[in-house]
C-alpha cells in the first residue's frame, strides 16, 4: 500500500524527510486516497472500500504517514494540516 520514496527528482517536496512523490506513480498509476489514520470513521471507510475493491484499484495512505505527508506537500498543502473533513 504505502511505498517509501527516495531522493528528490525535482517533482517532489523539498523537505528531505518527505522524499520524491514521483516514485509513488512511477510504476503504479492507481490513485492514492489520503485518510486520517487516527479517525475511526475514516478507517471504517477505508475498510469498506477495501472490501468492495477486491482487485485493488485504489491505494491508501494515512495523512500522518510519509507518503501522505509527501503527497500533501506536492499539492501545496501543509503536511502538518490534518484537516480531513
Amino acid at each position: 500500500m504505502q511505498q517509501r520514496a527516495t531522493g528528490n527528482g525535482g517533482s517532489g517536496p523539498t523537505d528531505p524527510h518527505l522524499g520524491d512523490t514521483a516514485t509513488y506513480f512511477q510504476d503504479d498509476k492507481r490513485p492514492v486516497i489520503l485518510f486520517d489514520g487516527v479517525c475511526k470513521l475514516c478507517n471504517g471507510v477505508v475498510n469498506f472500500v477495501l472490501k468492495w475493491d477486491p482487485v485493488g484499484t485504489m491505494r491508501f495512505a494515512p495523512l500522518q504517514g510519509v507518503a501522505g505527508r509527501a503527497l500533501l506537500a506536492r499539492c501545496g498543502r501543509c503536511p502538518d494540516d490534518l484537516s480531513s473533513i
